[in-house]
């Protein structure tokens, strides 16, 4: 399972709630230790199991980023629950 860094607010071209990517191990670990990101336990993998993470928790940009880390097409004015239930059938 891998890690998945949310930002808590602006980290360089990230506004909060976005998937802050690109992250060596160390600046993770600083902007952790900072208080600007948090991890949410889960996988990107298009085969990971949607349970791996508590969807209900996430935000709709947050439910969004992960679909489309899966390849999952979303219309744009796609809500939090039908995003759910896209995710949780992949």
């Amino acid at each position: 399972m891998s890690k998945i860094y949310i930002a808590k607010r602006l980290v360089g071209r990230f506004n909060s709630g976005d998937e802050v990517t690109g992250l060596t191990d160390a600046r993770a670990e600083y902007l952790l230790g900072k208080g600007a990101i948090e991890v949410v336990e889960g996988s990107a993998d298009a085969d990971a199991d949607a349970d791996a993470v508590d969807l209900e928790s996430l935000t709709v940009k947050q439910l969004k980023d992960i679909a489309e880390q899966k390849g999952i097409e979303l219309e744009p004015s796609a809500k939090k629950a039908d995003i759910i239930t896209l995710l949780e059938a992949e």
